[in-house]
């Protein structure tokens, strides 16, 4: 499921192995195919992979990243997948998506949000980077939350320069969950301002999670959709749960 084969304000649905997965799209002001992007397919070891991404600001102007760079972080994505998953795969891939993107800053302003991971036998492992991309987890029995550590999410990648990007203890920020039910990827469309009150939009993202535990998984969508104000920024959301 690619976000690129979306006409505007579209939901689009699928079945990935053990999967079930829907997926609603947006572009602000009508503007598409804006600046959030996201891909979700099984890789070549039949895990299935995933990013959500959105690029600084909205509409035709974050669009401009994606004009700037689309090729050369579709190459790298392709050869993620034909990569066994690790952590060290997902570390790599990262960096080189931040110089990618470092190196045409001149060109455009290609700062990106993103979240990356990978799901196999219930066990989700992934990395966020910036505020704009957040990851809602289900387990069987619990919600997930962050744990307690200093950083939640890494920087935004085409921020700083690889050296620097290298030595930042806050640039790859990595987990991995047990007995994953379900997860929902999101943009920041949802939260308002987030970036002003991190600590406010992790507890938004902790009373959204915990709602959404007693909805059914064609309910999730909906509930976001006519909830929460969504009409000043790009839009992607995606559900994916266990079947």
């Amino acid at each position: 499921m690619l976000s690129d084969n979306f006409r505007d304000n579209f939901i689009q649905r699928d079945k990935l192995a053990s999967w079930q997965v829907v997926s609603a799209f947006k572009a602000y002001n009508d503007e598409f195919p804006g600046g959030d992007r996201f891909c979700i397919e099984l890789n070549n070891s039949g895990a299935l992979c995933f990013y959500i991404a959105d690029a600084t600001g909205h509409g035709n102007y974050a669009a401009e990243l994606w004009k700037c760079c689309r090729d050369e972080f579709d190459r790298e994505w392709q050869h993620f997948l034909d990569t066994p998953f690790s952590q060290e795969v997902l570390y790599e891939f990262s960096q080189t998506i931040n110089e990618i993107l470092y190196k045409k800053k001149e060109e455009c302003n290609t700062q990106l949000c993103i979240a990356i991971g990978s799901i196999r036998d219930n066990c989700l492992s992934f990395a966020n980077f910036g505020y704009g991309t957040h990851l809602l987890v289900q387990q069987d029995l619990a919600t997930w939350k962050s744990p307690a550590q200093e950083y939640s999410f890494g920087l935004k990648l085409g921020w700083i320069n690889g050296n620097a990007w290298k030595n930042s203890p806050r640039s790859f920020v990595y987990n991995e969950i047990e007995n994953v039910r379900r997860i929902i990827l999101m943009t920041d469309c949802f939260l308002g301002n987030d970036f002003e009150n991190p600590t406010q939009t992790l507890a938004d993202i902790e009373d959204m999670n915990k709602h959404c535990t007693a909805l059914d998984f064609e309910q999730v969508i909906p509930y976001f959709l006519n909830t929460f104000p969504c009409d000043g920024d790009d839009l992607s959301l995606i559900v994916v749960e266990a079947v």
